[in-house]
């Protein structure tokens, strides 16, 4: 194995290295990184577009009498 080749093999482990620590050790896994997702997804579009709760309308009867 050439010298190039040696600095080629360890640089890649060390970014393969890096790149597993750091989505491990922050604790975002596929399914946490996929609910953290889903949550800033949400958090976006309630604050550009609320969504809108139905009012309840009271009928005022009025009685003769």
């Amino acid at each position: 194995m050439r010298e190039s080749e040696k600095i080629k093999m360890v640089a890649v482990s060390c970014i393969a290295a890096l790149l597993i620590f750091s989505v491990s050790g922050c604790g975002n896994t596929v399914s946490g990184f996929k609910t953290d997702v889903y949550e800033k997804r949400k958090a976006i579009s309630d604050f550009v577009k609320p969504s809108e709760t139905p009012v309840k309308e009271v009928k005022e009867e009025k009685i003769d009498g």
